[in-house]
């Protein structure tokens, strides 16, 4: 793939998942009348957990679809992706019955908790699709699978308010049927070109144990990861208030949740050419691939975060009205977290390409380390008001990826020294 098919690449795929997160953005003015702060706290908690759970759904062996080489142990590859999956979800929905009052109390599932084990195992399957599509070098389909999962949800949340007045989990039946209906559109465009997937349990056993490294090591360190990330809600909904909750999932929904799709469409991109030089040797071009993103994203992120930054409170008042005039502010704060990730997300997958799952690891358990201190002494023995803890975490998070930034920097021009 030539640099100019890279950045055209990157720029097609980011225009269709900007346009799937501005549906739900430019449709919030909407919902924000028909749903409160509650039902947007609702659906803040689901995919809060939901996001813990997924990454441990497929053991991440999804990535071995992009790295195995044999293309006749594709098929066994598919297989194992699946049984876990099926495994996984039997196994949430037995955690879901055991737990239950302890979720609802920590991330405020009054009403969708046992919509938790099925949100999982179809992102699961999401999931895989999407791997299957990058080592198909399909990256299109996925993006525009994010805009069908977009217009399904606002339709159904507003159907569902139209069906039963104000509620608080209509947000959240929208989200989870339009995973579902993502997830098939990308499977029904998949149906022809994936293999028939059949239970050889010696194959798969030989495949896991060749690629045993991503549920022993990648799961962990990533589940830790976005327990990190996903704190900040659990730390809200145990010390503060349901509303306060909401009006942070307002805000994380226009700045956080937006850049986290954009930055895994391009990681996905940067991912499949790295792997593809460092598999045929070809380490400056790995140096430079890295380079070129980077480069790319200072000029997407950086103007962003100026906007949101000083001008955060103003727009969300704007659109949404006075009565979000709080999840404005939280804009503000948050922006640090937006221009973190922004950079640095979408790059870190370069350490799984070059074979340094085990430094990435590393990194995640102390940034996870990292953030309980900081939100607990907040939240817990400082008692910070809720702006303060939301600047803590900010900071927080702002301190951990330059730390990130760092490693992966020495990690790729430390390649063939």
């Amino acid at each position: 793939m030539s640099k100019s098919s890279y950045f055209r690449l990157i720029a097609n795929q980011a225009i269709y998942v900007i346009i799937a997160q501005l549906i739900p953005v430019i449709c919030s003015p909407i919902l924000t009348r028909v749903y409160d702060e509650n039902g947007m706290a609702e659906v803040t908690g689901l995919v809060s957990l939901c996001s813990i759970l997924i990454v441990a759904s497929t053991g991440k062996l999804e990535n071995a679809l992009v790295l195995e080489k044999n293309k006749g142990r594709i098929k066994d590859v598919l297989g194992l992706n699946t049984l876990f999956a099926f495994i996984f979800f039997v196994i949430v929905f037995a955690l879901v019955f055991i737990f239950k009052d302890f979720l609802v109390r920590s991330f405020k599932l009054n009403h969708t908790v046992y919509l938790v084990p099925f949100y999982v195992l179809f992102y699961a399957f999401f999931n895989i699709l999407n791997y299957w599509f990058i080592r198909e070098k399909k990256f299109t389909l996925k993006a525009i699978s994010k805009i069908v999962e977009s217009i399904i949800y606002v339709a159904l949340a507003l159907l569902v308010a139209k069906v039963f007045g104000r509620n608080e989990f209509g947000l959240a039946i929208g989200k989870i049927t339009g995973v579902i209906i993502g997830c098939l559109f990308l499977f029904l465009k998949a149906k022809s070109s994936l293999p028939v997937v059949k239970y050889n349990f010696k194959s798969m056993k030989n495949i896991f144990l060749k690629y045993k490294d991503f549920p022993l090591h990648n799961v962990p360190s990533n589940m830790i990861n976005i327990v990190g990330i996903q704190l900040i809600v659990v730390f809200l909904g145990i010390y503060y208030t349901k509303e306060e909750v909401g009006y942070f999932g307002l805000a994380n929904m226009i700045v956080v949740l937006p850049v986290s799709f954009v930055a895994q469409t391009i990681s996905n991109i940067f991912f499949e050419k790295v792997v593809e030089s460092f598999k045929s040797g070809k380490v400056s071009e790995v140096k430079s691939t890295f380079l070129n993103t980077l480069g790319i994203l200072l000029l997407f992120g950086i103007p962003v975060f100026l906007t949101l930054k000083f001008y955060g409170e103003d727009i969300i008042v704007l659109i949404f009205g006075k009565d979000w005039e709080i999840s404005g502010k939280v804009v503000e704060i948050i922006s640090l977290v937006f221009i973190s990730q922004i950079l640095v997300s979408p790059l870190g997958i370069i350490l799984v390409g070059i074979n340094k799952i085990k430094l990435n690891a590393y990194w995640q358990y102390g940034r996870f380390i990292l953030m309980v201190f900081l939100l607990f002494i907040g939240a817990d023995l400082l008692r910070l008001d809720y702006f303060d803890l939301l600047f803590l975490y900010s900071i927080g998070v702002l301190v951990s990826y330059v730390f990130y930034l760092v490693i992966i920097f020495k990690s790729v021009f430390g390649l063939g020294k």
